[in-house]
């Protein structure tokens, strides 16, 4: 059973790492509070290696925080990652990081292009 795991594994990490590109969606949360205006953030994400495009699906907001659903198109080319799982992680983690953003949540697994 141990010896099919890692035969499954070794598998889908070979088959994600054939993927040049990918889908992904998610919410994004900006803090009003941080000065940093909608079109700031977003061209901050857009700068992060790896994505290509970003288009804003749907928003709305509250006094405090404005929600955006994001479809994000990413090149994974550059990036040093080996699964579709791990590329889509990685790129929440960099978009977390962005000055103004209270969070990012991913909606639904990444697609391959």
């Amino acid at each position: 059973m141990k010896k099919l795991i890692e035969s499954f594994r070794t598998y889908t990490e070979q088959v994600g790492s054939d993927i040049n590109a990918q889908r992904i969606w998610g919410t994004l949360v900006i803090s009003r509070k941080s000065g940093r205006n909608k079109a700031d953030v977003l061209s901050d994400i857009r700068a992060i290696e790896g994505i290509t495009t970003v288009s804003v699906e749907s928003q709305r907001a509250n006094s405090s925080l404005e929600f955006s659903e994001l479809i994000i198109k990413i090149d994974t080319t550059p990036l040093k990652v080996r699964s579709m799982l791990h590329t889509s992680l990685h790129i929440s983690a960099e978009i977390e990081k962005v000055k103004g953003v209270q969070g990012f949540k991913l909606s639904s697994r990444p697609e391959a292009l």
